[in-house]
């Protein structure tokens, strides 16, 4: 279970970093 969530919580920073990076780029 541990390791479920801690996957979990690394893709969920890679998808808010992923979303993140093209907001600034549609912005720019």
């Amino acid at each position: 279970m541990h390791l479920f969530w801690a996957m979990r919580v690394s893709a969920g920073i890679w998808w808010y970093g992923m979303y993140q990076h093209w907001d600034v780029v549609t912005i720019c």
